[in-house]
């Protein structure tokens, strides 16, 4: 893909890994954290189903990287998050939400505990690091902060650890979740975690140097011929809009009742669609696709959601009836595309479950496929309709 058309400069950066982009194929890009980030090779649904049977190198340079040392490091960092740190241990990465003083979500990073004393946060979609020196400078911590040049990579997908076991030896294969160690490459320490985005297993490497990164890119590439390695697949950038999409709705004013909102509607839709459907049955809905899905599940699924809609417009008092009950059989019906597109993939691909993590539940994604349409239209909807009414959950609930 060409990229003339962004002017690169500190408002839109390169990573050491765009030129290897580039040279792949790529078609679409996006901007986080002020960096490209690759988002579509093939297309996104040929890059799903590939990292769920396969592994891909991703470039996430863009997960920018937070630095902070010294003696009040870890009074700092139990400070900064609402997850408790006070037993933090080397060695060990930690999923930690951070928020405003309202309760408000600031970011989602990953905090790296290399020592007491020495932290690294890696930052999900936001820019943390004048937040994190106000609160290090007027709390009076006095701790070293700041944006490291480090850069990051993931290897995800089933056979990641195959592939990595090549590079680092077979001691990789012990790693756990959520731990990280050192290993040497090109007579440098670099950083590999078992954490990444995708639920297949998976890896990232912290590098501290950019020539050592594209040394290790290549490499990567270079081996993982015969396990079907392709790069960056759209599926980070799917389920990352949904979950995205579910922070922002929260962050907004009523938020809280708008996520709550849709979170009962599409539960409704599944649990309603699951009663009519066995109760009633008659003609299926989508054969091909997901041949135990009936017309009747639909409307079942449509009734729960605009009983919900009903519901929750009792206390609303801005909102009405009507446009709740439409608006929620609305979403029930985007909750049945959600789950219709997920069950399509699995069936192209000869794949019974898209995950081992809910046994007997097709996988984790089964469980999230409707929410994850969901989340993204409603916020599409409130960006659409902020221009008149605001970023209010009125501007989505009020019609």
């Amino acid at each position: 893909m060409s990229i003339e058309f962004f002017s690169t400069s500190n408002r839109i950066k390169e990573t050491p890994f765009t030129s290897r982009n580039n040279e792949a194929g790529v078609k679409k890009y996006s901007v986080y954290n002020n960096t490209l980030i690759p988002t579509v090779f093939k297309s996104l649904k040929t890059d799903y189903l590939h990292l769920i049977k396969h592994v891909q190198l991703w470039d996430v340079c863009c997960q920018k990287i937070i630095e902070i040392q010294g003696s009040t490091s870890h009074n700092l960092i139990k400070y900064l998050f609402c997850r408790d740190l006070s037993n933090i241990i080397p060695g060990r990465a930690y999923y930690a939400p951070i928020v405003n003083f309202e309760g408000g979500i600031l970011n989602d990073p990953v905090v790296f505990c290399l020592s007491e004393s020495h932290f690294l946060i890696s930052l999900s979609d936001s820019d943390l690091f004048n937040w994190i020196s106000a609160i290090n400078y007027t709390m009076k911590f006095n701790a070293f902060v700041c944006e490291s040049d480090r850069i990051t990579i993931a290897i995800q997908g089933p056979k990641s650890e195959i592939l990595l076991s090549r590079i680092f030896g077979k001691e990789i294969e012990k790693l756990k979740y959520f731990n990280f160690e050192s290993y040497v490459f090109n007579k440098e320490n670099v950083l590999v975690s078992k954490t990444g985005f995708s639920k297949q297993t998976g890896y990232e490497i912290i590098i501290s140097n950019n020539k050592t990164g594209v040394l290790l890119w290549d490499m990567i590439m270079k081996e993982g011929g015969d396990v079907k390695l392709s790069l960056l697949s759209g599926g980070f950038a799917y389920i990352g809009a949904a979950t995205l999409s579910i922070i922002l709705l929260r962050s907004i004013d009523n938020g809280l009742w708008l996520v709550f909102f849709v979170f009962w509607v599409v539960w409704a839709t599944d649990v309603m669609a699951y009663v009519f459907g066995k109760t009633i049955g008659g003609p299926k809905l989508a054969p091909v696709i997901s041949p135990n899905k009936t017309w009747a599940g639909l409307l079942g699924g449509v009734i729960g959601a605009a009983i919900i809609g009903a519901a929750v417009s009792f206390f609303l008092p801005n909102a009405t009836l009507l446009s709740l009950v439409v608006f929620g059989g609305i979403l029930a019906v985007i909750s049945q595309i959600g789950d219709l597109f997920e069950s399509s993939l699995k069936r192209k691909y000869e794949m019974k479950d898209s995950g081992g993590i809910l046994p007997g539940h097709g996988g984790m994604l089964d469980r999230l496929d409707g929410m994850l349409a969901v989340v993204i239209a409603v916020f599409l909807l409130l960006i659409a309709r902020s221009f008149d009414k605001g970023l209010t959950a009125d501007a989505v609930l009020v019609w």
